[in-house]
């Protein structure tokens, strides 16, 4: 039977076959102590009438000393440790909660074992129980281990801190009013990657509810989202990249998708512009700008033929075009073949003259396909 009910403290006599020891341990219906847990432990010896005090030794050290300074560290806490058993504590926590930028933490690992080692020499270990309180342990194996090393709880306050700020997030997006849907709605941006809705003539294209529809999708939904991790960037003071994926659509204009050309035009111009914006606070903003993508999206998905002559590109070179961004920051990335750069580039400078040219290549009827 698999249980994960654990004690902390002193352990009992093994050999005490009368059961008259007046030794007690605390239980945990598990090994891993939220903050609260942790704290009514640490606070414990202020309640009248107990068996257990605690004793918390900091697992940090200078960071001026570099790595020879862990060495005299763990002496020092191994030392620490023994005369916290000799003056009577049973609950021993080792926290590298002090760590910064002049505090280097020793490994969690590294500590427990050290001091579990330590007082198992000098005949002390089974008068005292070991929590750990560290910022590392994030995976299951993390805390398999500590535990193999003498952890008895463990309180990984650094990935409750991430959840918890993972929270906050998740909670701004399901706030009435928020883009959740329009980020997690897959079903319908799928639509969309299938071209549903693009190509249905002028008349449906404007109706009010696809309207709304496009422009929170292609447009509002990467604008808040942008915006969001920019104001969160900026208030920590730190740098970032922001990478926004359009299209070719939004360089030159295309017959029957007026309204994907508005969305991809609105799109690129927030991200030049807020790439200016954001450039004095160490921010990156690139647009991605792909042409046609042979096996994925909505020309793939359709089935449409491409005029003859117009070459594609693959999923994976979106891909390196994303990688670019965030390596070197450039305004735009095409991801499309020298020809289609051209004519996007021309129908920026010149768009009465990609009209014509659009004509003759019989763009129009390859858009007007379902």
């Amino acid at each position: 039977v698999m249980s994960l009910v654990s004690f902390i403290g002193p352990r009992p006599n093994l050999l005490d076959l009368t059961g008259t020891m007046s030794l007690k341990r605390l239980e945990v219906r598990q090994p891993i102590l939220t903050d609260e847990d942790l704290e009514k432990i640490r606070a414990i010896g202020e309640v009248a009438d107990n068996q257990f005090q605690t004793e918390t030794l900091d697992i940090t050290f200078d960071a001026a000393k570099g790595t020879k300074g862990m060495r005299p560290a763990l002496d020092e806490l191994c030392a620490s440790a023994e005369k916290a058993v000799l003056d009577g504590h049973n609950i021993i926590i080792l926290s590298d909660r002090l760590m910064g930028p002049d505090r280097a933490p020793i490994p969690a690992l590294l500590a427990t074992a050290a001091v579990h080692n330590h007082l198992i020499r000098k005949g002390l270990r089974t008068s005292v129980g070991l929590v750990v309180e560290t910022g590392e342990a994030r995976e299951v194996h993390h805390f398999c281990v500590l535990a193999g090393y003498g952890a008895e709880a463990i309180n990984p306050y650094l990935a409750f801190e991430t959840v918890l700020a993972m929270r906050e997030t998740i909670d701004w997006l399901r706030t009435p009013g928020s883009d959740y849907e329009i980020c997690v709605s897959i079903d319908k941006i799928r639509s969309l990657a299938r071209g549903e809705g693009y190509w249905q003539g002028l008349a449906a294209e404007t109706r009010a509810e696809q309207i709304d529809f496009m422009v929170d999708v292609n447009l509002r939904a990467p604008m808040v989202m942008a915006g969001e991790f920019a104001r969160r960037r900026v208030e920590a003071d730190r740098s970032g990249q922001v990478v926004m994926v359009g299209s070719l659509s939004g360089v030159v204009a295309t017959a029957n998708t007026a309204l994907y050309n508005g969305t991809k035009f609105g799109l690129r111009g927030f991200t030049l512009a807020i790439r200016q914006d954001l450039a004095p606070h160490g921010i990156g903003v690139s647009l991605v700008a792909p042409g046609f993508i042979d096996s994925a999206g909505m020309f793939a998905e359709n089935g449409i033929e491409l005029p003859k002559g117009v070459r594609t590109r693959s999923p994976g070179d979106v891909a390196a075009g994303v990688v670019k961004a965030i390596e070197s920051n450039p305004a735009e990335v095409y991801v499309a073949p020298p020809e289609l750069r051209l004519s996007a580039h021309v129908g920026g400078l010149a768009p009465a003259l990609s009209e014509v040219i659009q004509r003759r290549m019989g763009v129009s009827e390859m858009t007007s396909e379902r």
